[in-house]
């Protein structure tokens, strides 16, 4: 197989020691020809200086003025690196968590994946948790109402999730996909800010014009997850559930499925879904008229049907 020339792009954010360990990691991947990229959301922790000064010319650096969120960031580095007319243009994009830490041949698996079908648009692998011996994800599904889980959550890593398989989307935290996908699909949706669903919406939406994710379990690593906002914390939950709402109304509240989505939240706030984080879900669902309005205008805008 032809070496593909490959980017991997890494959002930095207050990333303290974790931007450190994630870049040298990514630095020993076994896959070759790749370039590294980080685009720092204007941290003030020092620790992107610290990355310049180990790594220096080897690294390539787009220092954002502001917090552009995970997906602006990821937009804004793509963009950028695309402009760059005499350098070598890139036919891969890989992302990885500033807290994901690759194995040295996490990346060819997931190139070889895409180099070998045109048909599958985004590919991920195997993430552990800190103690490299369960699952944190395998792929991951989407629920009618928008809810996300990540398959083999907590399972030990040998098992069935040693198998490669189709997904409703794999986590930006360490994935690859195509430049042309990229530019056909037009890139991350920067309104899921400042993080959450952005990797959701760019696999569904590539989905939608017949495309397909794959989980491919070769490529792994380590992934500490949330450690910006906390999992399970009222940041996390509040951002979480406003991007699920804006994450619904542009895709679940549609023709064909509205009424799934529907009654399968109320399936779920019966259940007791949502009972530690009332206040949080009542906000969220106050944006809905807002998001589906934007949505509209947004399908209008593609002349596309409702």
């Amino acid at each position: 197989m032809t070496r593909l020339r490959t980017a991997v792009v890494i959002v930095s954010y207050h990333a303290g020691p974790l931007l450190e360990r994630a870049a040298e990691a990514v630095f020993a991947s076994v896959f070759r020809p790749l370039e590294v990229i980080v685009a720092d959301n204007d941290s003030r922790d020092g620790a992107l200086e610290r990355v310049v000064e180990r790594f220096g010319e080897r690294l390539r650096v787009l220092r954002l003025p502001s917090n552009r969120g995970f997906a602006g960031a990821v937009n804004a580095a793509i963009d950028w690196r695309e402009r760059l007319v005499l350098e070598p243009k890139i036919d891969i994009y890989a992302l990885v968590n500033q807290d994901c830490f690759v194995d040295p041949g996490w990346l060819g698996p997931l190139v070889t994946v895409l180099a070998a079908d045109p048909t599958v648009a985004v590919a991920g692998g195997m993430l552990c948790n800190a103690d490299s011996r369960t699952i944190e994800h395998a792929g991951a599904m989407v629920r009618p109402n928008g809810l996300t889980a990540h398959r083999g959550r907590g399972s030990p890593v040998i098992g069935e999730y040693e198998y490669p398989v189709e997904v409703d989307y794999v986590t930006g935290a360490m994935c690859a996909f195509r430049a042309s996908t990229w530019r056909l699909l037009g890139g991350f949706d920067d309104g899921y800010f400042p993080a959450y669903f952005e990797e959701t919406d760019f696999c569904l939406r590539a989905r939608e014009v017949g495309m397909r994710i794959v989980y491919e379990p070769a490529a792994s690593g380590i992934h500490l997850e949330a450690t910006t906002m906390g999992r399970g914390t009222d940041t996390f939950l509040r951002v979480y559930h406003r991007n699920r709402i804006r994450f619904v109304a542009r895709h679940l509240l549609v023709r064909g499925r509205w009424r799934k989505a529907v009654a399968t939240e109320l399936a779920w706030l019966a259940a007791g879904g949502g009972r530690k984080c009332k206040r949080i879900l009542t906000a969220a669902y106050a944006g809905l008229p807002r998001e589906l309005w934007a949505a509209k205008r947004e399908r209008s805008r593609r002349g596309r049907r409702p």
